[in-house]
């Protein structure tokens, strides 16, 4: 496959059409401003991005001085609007149309932008902290359209059909474990009420997830994906009510590895696997539910209950 390219004229035009948000701090929440001086080598496409993702591995420099606007939350970065994050957004912006749900103010870039798209009817953006929606929101179009809330509490009062589009943001990972803690929850809640929902950085997880999962698939039986790993259990169970789980080092082989990836290879060629990946990978589909929900709601939903509990406790 043919690997992305970046297409360094929207990058540009993206770039100068982000927000102008100002540098401001409200308790613990901060703006910053970094300059990059003109000719410095930027990063769009990191070679993670290009390995995970199916991209090209790309650096530019500009004619012209460049602003980078820095989200500091809690003491770290949560987020800034360099080339490389605002090209992650360019693929979400060019499919949004009609009525849009967006899931995270962070620096208004996406919310901003997305009044630049002629298919774009109306923008509701969820933001679940007031210090950021006051810091951000008023420098962004449509900043009025923002809704203080959580979005894991605003989805279940959304209307069934009520967007047409979505764009969830909410995190900073990038790994498998972001997947199970905001994708699928998420993609689950918002089924039936936005008819098309992608999620940032969604991609780079599926890389890492399908590298792993013929692993799982072909594990011994009496390997345990407890805990922070459920969501491994549930696509093994959901391996074997399918009848293509296929547990190599069971087979009491003097050459484990070996035996292992030879199974590993032949789940990548069988159709019934790659169909159950597929669709694993996409939560929003009502089959997911009858596939894997029921092994979902018991490997994985208790563990992220007690996560929650304990963050409210601490």
């Amino acid at each position: 496959m043919k690997a992305a390219i970046v297409d360094q004229d929207r990058l540009v035009e993206l770039i100068a059409n982000r927000p102008d948000v100002p540098a401001g701090k409200i308790e613990d929440v901060e703006i910053t401003h970094t300059a990059i001086k003109a000719g410095t080598p930027v990063t769009v496409v990191s070679m993670r991005n290009a390995l995970l993702m199916g991209q090209q591995p790309t650096t530019v420099s500009f004619d012209c001085e460049l602003t980078i606007r820095s989200l500091g939350y809690e003491g770290g970065t949560w987020m800034t609007d360099s080339p490389q994050e605002v090209w992650q957004m360019a693929g979400p912006l060019a499919d949004a149309h009609g009525d849009v749900l967006v899931g995270g103010l962070g620096l208004g870039g996406f919310t901003h932008l997305l009044h630049h798209e002629p298919e774009v009817i109306h923008v509701t953006t969820v933001e679940r902290d007031w210090r950021v929606a006051e810091l951000v929101g008023r420098h962004v179009d449509g900043g009025c359209g923002v809704v203080v809330a959580d979005l894991f509490e605003y989805l279940p009062t959304v209307d069934p059909g009520a967007f047409d589009y979505g764009f969830f943001d909410i995190w900073q990972p990038t790994g498998e474990l972001c997947w199970q803690e905001f994708i699928v929850p998420l993609r689950r809640l918002a089924r039936g009420k936005i008819g098309t929902l992608r999620c940032w950085n969604e991609s780079e997880m599926w890389g890492q997830l399908r590298m792993a999962l013929p692993r799982v698939a072909s594990a011994a039986d009496d390997m345990k994906f407890e805990g922070i790993m459920g969501y491994y259990e549930t696509f093994r169970r959901a391996c074997k009510d399918a009848g293509v789980w296929e547990p190599a080092i069971d087979k009491g082989t003097t050459d484990p590895i070996g035996d292992g990836l030879a199974a590993e290879l032949r789940l990548r060629e069988c159709p019934e696997y790659l169909a159950l990946v597929d669709l694993y990978l996409d939560p929003s589909h009502e089959d997911w539910e009858t596939t894997f929900g029921t092994h979902w709601d018991a490997t994985v939903t208790p563990y992220l209950a007690g996560r929650k509990e304990e963050e409210c406790r601490g």
